[in-house]
């Protein structure tokens, strides 16, 4: 194996970000025999080494397959692609979120990382260095055998189902710790959308430049990443109350009842969940009501003014128009018994 510089493999992963700007995308990408060539990357096609030819730098593949039945000196790097090696590679194999399959004659001299799907290994395939196989997405029923665009589109569904769960979880604490600013929040809210999305614009505004701003010294990165926990506070408690109005309000609609503030945040959710998975709709409607919520939080200071209207009293409170309960007659203390 020849001396040179090699390109750290996560460094490659993490430059594919910038690639549209540094190459244009072609259809297709023949990697050919050359002494000390520069690094080959094919973007949505394929590159392939055949029997017997060699390669002398690294190849990148992203949305698109790879596949080495020759010799390559360097590193060879598949994201949400397909990878088959039957030759022999010098350096480090990683296959990202793609599907992957080693074959007998497959000769490794450096890492083999798999982070995705299962990869399909031959018994007689030879790994010199570690071998990482991290396949999380063989435990999800619906994630296929990964690689392409379809995978990375199962990937995206993946998580976001769990970001969804989390936030679901969110919302049942805050339901259970402040049901009555969150109707305050929610009974405020029709009448002031407008301010609710100016308020909102201007919030995220003075975050994201405060963040930079104290992520400019080393002491101020502490403070930066408090001021966007705090931020993403107010959004949940602002979509508590943004969601529990929308569930409220289907509920008098389609059913006619009144329902419990879990059952009107839990509606709510099922409708938001299912906007949130549209794209770019959904992305759009989903920023929108986190702008909303943030305003309208703000406006009402968090809750705390002082009255809730009948059309969103808190649970345990009397029911709207209901007369407030009467005095019993008042209880006479019995006489005195005579003493004998």
């Amino acid at each position: 194996m020849t001396t040179k510089q090699r390109i750290p493999i996560f460094l490659l992963a993490a430059a594919l970000l910038l690639l549209p700007l540094a190459s244009p995308v072609t259809s297709a990408v023949e990697i050919s025999v050359d002494a000390d060539g520069p690094s080959s990357v094919a973007m949505g096609a394929d590159a392939a080494v055949a029997a017997g030819e060699t390669h002398e730098s690294d190849i990148v593949v992203l949305f698109g397959s790879a596949r080495i039945d020759g010799t390559v000196t360097g590193d060879v790097v598949v994201l949400f692609g397909h990878l088959e090696i039957s030759g022999t590679v010098e350096g480090d194999v990683v296959s990202f979120l793609s599907s992957a399959k080693i074959a007998e004659t497959a000769r490794l001299e450096g890492d083999l990382v798999n982070i995705g799907w299962s990869m399909k290994r031959a018994s007689g395939s030879a790994v010199r260095g570690e071998t990482v196989n991290f396949d999380f997405m063989s435990f999800v029923p619906f994630a296929g055998d990964g690689g392409g665009l379809s995978g990375l589109l199962r990937f995206i569904l993946l998580v976001k189902l769990i970001l969804l769960a989390f936030f679901f979880f969110i919302l049942v604490l805050l339901i259970a710790l402040i049901p009555r600013r969150i109707a305050v929040i929610a009974a405020a809210f029709p009448a002031r959308w407008g301010w609710s999305l100016l308020t909102g614009i201007l919030s995220y505004v003075v975050v994201v430049i405060g963040a930079v701003i104290l992520c400019a010294t080393v002491i101020g990165i502490p403070l930066a990443l408090a001021l966007v926990a705090a931020l993403l506070l107010v959004k949940w408690i602002g979509l508590a109350a943004l969601l529990y109005l929308l569930g409220q309000t289907i509920a008098r609609n389609l059913f006619h009842r009144e329902l419990t503030h879990f059952s009107c945040v839990a509606g709510g959710f099922v409708a938001y969940a299912l906007i949130s998975l549209i794209p770019l709709f959904g992305w759009i409607v989903c920023g929108l009501l986190n702008v909303l919520g943030v305003g309208i939080v703000i406006l009402t200071r968090f809750g705390a003014d002082p009255a809730v209207p009948n059309n969103l009293a808190v649970a345990g409170d009397p029911a709207p128009g209901a007369p407030p309960a009467s005095p019993g007659p008042p209880v006479v203390p019995p006489p005195p018994s005579p003493i004998v």
